[in-house]
């Protein structure tokens, strides 16, 4: 019993619920009786008192549990991979008798081709449930065939958690069977899930047979012309058919919704909905050909809505009847309420008790209303699918400029066709003056189109804006010697649309410089430029900064890492003390780069660290030193780069353990101690141009108090 269970189906599938074993049991629980020619007899309940739950191997993760009733399963099954081999397994001929329920647990994608003379799925045994389960099926535009062999088995399509879908899949109802078995039906049971495909009652191959479905939920779409040329239920054949709708949709079909055939019947009840489906670009929803009609097979329920196609196309003289039973089943109640014409000329109503179709004259009245047109059917019974109330908007949006045209259009209502109303093109106007083309500019424009209905023209306006693009101008950042006076660097742009740049400006750019002049305090002023104009943006300007630099030296911006503190505050000045005095905390990393420098090049630096000795060559912001390893600084080196050094020296000095504040070094000189296992704690760095007094022994507030800059042991 155990080996059964290990079949490697590797799809995804679960058995969790044990489907009825009789079709005309589970056909008429809904209300619609669907057993069709009066022969043969109705299926007996299936004996199912044997129950065996089958564990499978922990492998094949889309397989979680199978329930099979009724029967011994088979000693040596064969390993299978999809969807299609896995139900033909369960469906066995050597295995009838049985309910078998599937449920997905993960999308599954059938990719064997089976369809040939002996691999095609024919469900001919056992009554099979197959529970969607939120899942989808990909069928890969294969046929699943229900047949009735030998004991008329009955395929159900359920979706327990909402959003499966039966993709790419052709469902084929047959009456395939031997002459000994005339009389019984293969049955198709819809009560969930989506069906993409197509689902085709009846192909016969002997006698007298039938094919039945019965749809209670769900719903059944065909967007692929390629399949079954898009039909999405397709009822006929050589021999009897029905497929009974209490519920459920077929809709977005593009070869029509039902297509009813001359053996075909199609019975309704309860909310079954037929719309949104097309053939050769026109609706057609219920296609009936001539004689046949919809058997309406009990009461219809609010929410039931069916477009209807027949080829007898009705006369001034003659009404088209395509229900029976109508009146019966829906006593004193207009037919309308369920049923509409696909074709707009036609409208439903009621002769002798069923519903027919009768020719419609539209007569329509027009009434513009600034951007829309309303084109209203005045006649009584004017019930096409698409109203009796048709609209044309001319829609024109407001848009920002990006340096294209607008495109006003107009958008019409689905039924406009049959109005027989033309619109002329669209017309764009600046201040009540025509303009040659859509227009492109920031501004406030209308769009206008003239429609000619029954000779009476007709003029749709539709205001719309082009917004300026907001375009941002942004300062550079500049620097000068103190006494110098203030200039701006440039500026940047950022919001021209495709194309454009800043040819399309106007004006004289400007700066402001906060008050900065030459002569004012070393420090940082804010750059604000001004003066730019351009129809099509929106400017904003951003400031940018202006630092105005010590006229004998250049500002150094310093971060140090110091212990127990963490990162410093940024420091950036001429000497400024860098890290901690008094408090015996080791100095771990530090972070160098000039300020507003008046020529190209930069700062480059090392450190001599603990347990590493010196590092490599930095520069520019980058990290000397350690952070995160609890390791002193014991010593530095400092010097200048590119044009930088050949104008400026660079001084530094530390402050040591023991030494205190140590001499100052200069240009590459070690600043510190090595080998003697003393921690850095504070430095301070000057950058001055070459010619001017070096930093003296009491600088910014500091005094040396040891003679050397650098102890090796």
């Amino acid at each position: 019993m155990r080996q059964w269970g290990r079949i490697a189906l590797g799809v995804a599938l679960a058995v969790v619920m044990v489907l009825g074993m009789c079709p005309a049991w589970g056909l008429a629980e809904e209300g619609v009786e669907v057993a069709s020619g009066g022969e043969g007899q109705a299926m007996q309940p299936q004996d199912t008192s044997e129950n065996d739950d089958i564990q499978l191997e922990p492998q094949y993760a889309d397989v979680v549990e199978v329930t099979i009733r009724g029967i011994e399963p088979p000693q040596e099954p064969q390993c299978y991979g999809d969807l299609v081999v896995a139900l033909r397994l369960l469906n066995t001929t050597d295995y009838p008798n049985r309910t078998v329920t599937l449920k997905l647990v993960n999308d599954t994608t059938v990719t064997q081709d089976y369809y040939d003379a002996s691999q095609f799925f024919s469900l001919q045994q056992a009554n099979t449930t197959i529970d969607l389960n939120g899942c989808t099926a990909n069928m890969t535009d294969h046929e699943l065939k229900v047949a009735n062999r030998y004991t008329g088995p009955t395929l159900t399509i359920t979706d327990t958690a909402g959003g499966g879908v039966l993709d790419a899949c052709y469902i084929l109802v047959d009456a395939y069977a031997y002459e000994s078995f005339d009389s019984i039906p293969g049955n198709l049971v819809i009560r969930g899930g989506t069906i993409n495909g197509c689902v085709k009652l009846s192909r016969s191959h002997y006698g007298q047979r039938r094919a039945e479905c019965l749809m209670t939920d769900g719903t059944i779409t065909n967007k692929n012309s390629a399949m079954e040329n898009g039909v999405g239920v397709d009822v006929g054949g050589d021999y009897a058919s029905t497929f009974a709708m209490a519920g459920g949709s077929v809709t977005g079909c593009v070869g029509g919704g039902v297509t009813v055939g001359a053996n075909g019947t199609l019975k309704v009840s309860g909310t079954p909905v037929v719309t949104g489906n097309v053939r050769d670009g026109r609706a057609c929803n219920v296609y009936l050909p001539a004689g046949k009609t919809i058997a309406v097979a009990d009461t219809l329920a609010d929410g039931a809505h069916i477009g209807v196609t027949t080829e007898t196309k009705p006369t001034a003289d003659s009404s088209v009847v395509f229900t029976s039973g109508f009146g019966e089943h829906n006593p004193g109640v207009d037919p309308a309420r369920f049923f509409a014409s696909d074709d707009p000329g036609y409208y439903v109503a009621l002769e002798g008790g069923e519903a027919v179709l009768k020719p419609h004259t539209h007569a329509w009245q027009w009434e513009a209303s600034g951007n829309v047109l309303t084109v209203t059917c005045a006649n009584e019974h004017c019930t096409a699918e698409s109203g009796n109330v048709q609209t044309l908007t001319l829609v024109a949006e407001d848009k920002t400029y990006d340096g294209g045209p607008v495109g006003a259009t107009t958008q019409a209502s689905a039924g406009w066709e049959a109005t027989g109303t033309a619109a002329g093109g669209v017309a764009y106007y600046a201040g009540g003056k025509q303009l040659a083309a859509a227009p492109r500019d920031a501004g406030a424009y209308e769009a206008r189109v003239t429609v000619s209905a029954a000779g009476t023209p007709y003029e749709l306006v539709a205001p719309f804006s082009i917004k300026k693009a907001p375009l941002t101008v942004a300062a550079r950042d500049n620097a000068v010697t103190f006494g110098e006076a203030p200039a701006g660097a440039g500026v940047t742009y950022s919001g021209f649309a495709a194309s454009e740049g800043k040819q399309v400006l106007s004006g004289t750019l400007a700066y402001d410089f906060g008050g900065c002049q030459a002569g004012s305090p070393i420090g940082t002023y804010p750059i604000t430029p001004s003066g730019l104009w351009a129809p099509n943006y929106e400017i904003s300007y951003r400031a940018g900064t202006l630092t105005v630099c010590a006229s004998y030296s250049c500002p150094v911006t310093a971060v140090a890492h110091v212990q127990r503190k963490g990162t410093l505050a940024t420091s950036t000045g001429v000497g400024k003390v860098v890290g901690t005095t008094g408090s015996s905390l080791r100095l771990e990393s530090l972070h160098l780069s000039l300020c507003g420098q008046q020529l190209p090049g930069g700062i480059e630096y090392r450190a001599h660290v603990q347990r590493i000795g010196w590092q490599g060559w930095v520069a520019d912001g980058a990290l000397a030193g350690t952070q995160g390893k609890s390791r002193r600084v014991e010593a530095f080196q400092m010097r200048l780069a590119g044009q930088m050094a050949q104008s400026y020296d660079i001084y530094y000095r530390v402050h040591a353990q023991r030494y205190g504040w140590m001499a100052w070094a200069k240009n590459g000189q070690g600043a510190g101690t090595q080998g003697k296992s003393l921690r850095i704690e504070a430095i301070q760095v000057a950058v001055v141009r070459k010619g001017s007094p070096a930093p003296g022994k009491t600088y910014n507030g500091v005094t040396q108090t040891y003679a050397k800059a650098f102890v090796k042991k």
